[in-house]
């Protein structure tokens, strides 16, 4: 519940440069996107317990992986861009 009552009031990437940070359209922009999947996930469980049936409803939070997963490439492409590693210049990382 917390993360849902934080991400009202977390800016986000508009138009892929810049941020936003005007609540009205941080509101807009969570509730047409995630919002629905974030309370399918969490109500049932708040609401009827870990131990109820609707537990696998929880699956539904994955629907964030791929938001995660291209923070955590863009993350890594601009840190070797920093330390001057292109991707021409064929190194093999292992880790």
């Amino acid at each position: 519940m917390i993360d849902i009552c934080l991400t009202f009031f977390t800016a986000f990437v508009k138009d892929g440069c810049k941020w936003e940070n005007n609540l009205k359209m941080i509101f807009l922009n969570y509730v047409s996107g995630f919002f629905f999947f974030d309370i399918i996930s969490t109500l049932p469980c708040l609401i009827y317990g870990q131990d109820s049936i609707m537990y696998w409803l929880k699956l539904t939070r994955f629907v964030h992986a791929p938001d995660v997963y291209a923070s955590i490439v863009n993350f890594f492409k601009t840190l070797l861009k920093r330390l001057g590693i292109e991707k021409s210049d064929k190194a093999t990382f292992i880790f």
